[in-house]
C-alpha cells in the first residue's frame, strides 16, 4: 500500500511479485480510511452467519466427502426431521464423532485432564457418554427408553458406526 493508505504502491508490488500475482493484487480495490473492515460470512447471501447457513455448509461438505468416498449420503433422516436446527446439528456431530469429548480433544492434541465428568470411571468417549456411563443409563431409564442402550450397545462397532 502507498504511504497515503488509499492506493497500492504499484512499483513496489511489481518488484516484489511475479506479474500475474501483482496484477491480482492490484485488481483488489482499496477502500479509503473512512471505511472500516467488517466480517462477512460468504455462505449467506446477506453475509451474516446463521445456524441454518452453517448447517447447509455442513451438509454440502458431508455430501461432497460422501461422494468422494463412494458412500451415498444418508443424513437426510437428520436434516429432514422436524426438530430444531440445533438438535439436528448435534445429531449430525454425534454421528460424525465430532463432539468435544475428552478422547476427541486428545486426538486433536488439545491438552485435557480427566475422564468422564459424570462417573469418573472411564475415558469420556461418545459411546461411553451416551451408552455405557452409569449416569446415561439412568437417564435412558428415566426417559423410559432403556431399550435404546441395550439395542445400540449390542451392535458391532459402537454408536458412531450405528449412524453410518
Amino acid at each position: 500500500m502507498s504511504v497515503d493508505g488509499v492506493s497500492w504502491d504499484m512499483e513496489l508490488i511489481r518488484v516484489l511479485f511475479p506479474q500475474t500475482e501483482a496484477d491480482n493484487i492490484l485488481a483488489v480495490p482499496i477502500h479509503g480510511p473512512d471505511n472500516e473492515d467488517q466480517l462477512v460470512w460468504h455462505c449467506d447471501a446477506r453475509g451474516q452467519f446463521t445456524v441454518r447457513s452453517a448447517c447447509r455448509l455442513a451438509m454440502e461438505i458431508d455430501s461432497e466427502s460422501a461422494e468422494a468416498s463412494g458412500d451415498p449420503p444418508n443424513w437426510a433422516f437428520i436434516w429432514k426431521s422436524r426438530t430444531p436446527s440445533k438438535v439436528q446439528l448435534f445429531a449430525w456431530r454425534l454421528c460424525h464423532n465430532a463432539l468435544p469429548t475428552t478422547r476427541g480433544l486428545l486426538r486433536r492434541a488439545v491438552h485435557v485432564i480427566g475422564g468422564c465428568p459424570f462417573c469418573h470411571e472411564e475415558m469420556e468417549t461418545i459411546e461411553h457418554t451416551f451408552l455405557r456411563c452409569s449416569y446415561s443409563r439412568q437417564m435412558w431409564a428415566i426417559a423410559l427408553l432403556p431399550w435404546v442402550v441395550v439395542s445400540l450397545s449390542r451392535r458391532e462397532g459402537g454408536l458412531v458406526e450405528v449412524c453410518m
